[in-house]
């Protein structure tokens, strides 16, 4: 049986070297997204930033340019991720987290 690194789907980085190649790191892409870079931003913003303005103009000043319609499409990728995190809590049988979360749902849909 061979060993498990994790249970997303790792990249192997290779090197050669005089006597082959050799794995010299892992690229985990389980939270990967192609596309839109606000994707990324409203992660930060959900799992730390939470509603801090302070910290939430810190993290676009260090971003650079504001990417068009953020708010609307930080509000649509929260929306993603607390389906995401729903998954997980059921998954682990986490259901006492499942209240607070519907009503976080709620809040992110009648924002709109």
């Amino acid at each position: 049986m061979r060993p498990r690194i994790g249970t997303s789907a790792n990249v192997p980085t290779c090197s050669q070297t005089p006597e082959g190649p050799v794995v010299s790191g892992l690229i985990d892409v389980e939270n990967a997204m192609a596309g839109d870079p606000v994707a990324d931003l409203a992660k930060t913003h959900s799992y730390s930033i939470r509603g801090n303005r302070v910290k939430l103009d810190a993290l676009f000043e260090g971003y650079g340019e504001v990417p068009v319609e953020w708010e609307r499409r930080f509000r649509l990728f929260e929306l993603v991720q607390s389906f995401e995190l729903w998954d997980f809590f059921c998954g682990a049988g986490m259901r006492d987290k499942l209240d607070p979360l519907a009503d976080e749902l709620r809040a992110i849909i009648a924002a709109d």
